[in-house]
């Protein structure tokens, strides 16, 4: 997966102004928080959120906590490469396919409250866990739609 190497040459070019902030929120079918600060071995933690309403409502970590999630650059950079160098084993056979996109946003969201910032988020499949699920469309829809007979009508 080059993903994380790109992440972490993009990481690399934000360069070291003391104010700069990073944190990383992963989903399947649950969102998942990437706890930068909690291993004196400067290995990240993984936090599991399973109930996905709270991630978008009300969020699943009280507010102390977002600065173990979103911390500064400068003093994290080395929990930070690791963690991005790690990633592709992390994710390495898993069988969760669901895809709770919203919901990871939202938390997102949660976690840069005291500070604002912005969002990078990636995205290679249809949201289908959580509120924003979205169903896949297949022959069924296309004929619904019409999509059948104005194809039969060119082929005339």
């Amino acid at each position: 997966c080059a993903l994380p190497i790109w992440l972490l040459d993009w990481v690399s070019g934000l360069g070291g102004h003391r104010r700069t902030r990073v944190g990383f929120v992963l989903y399947d079918s649950r969102v998942t928080y990437v706890n930068l600060r909690a291993s004196p071995a400067r290995r990240p933690v993984l936090q599991v959120c399973g109930d996905l309403d709270e991630c978008e409502h009300i969020g699943a970590l009280p507010p102390s906590r977002y600065e173990e999630i979103v911390v500064n650059l400068v003093d994290n950079a080395a929990t930070v490469t690791r963690f991005l160098t790690d990633l592709p084993a992390m994710c390495t056979g898993t069988r969760d396919t669901g895809v709770a996109y919203q919901s990871a946003v939202a938390a997102a969201c949660q976690c840069l409250k005291p500070w604002g910032g912005r969002i990078v988020s990636f995205v290679s499949a249809l949201p289908n866990v959580g509120n924003s699920a979205l169903a896949p469309r297949g022959a069924d829809d296309f004929a619904r739609r019409g999509g059948l007979s104005a194809a039969q009508a060119q082929e005339r």
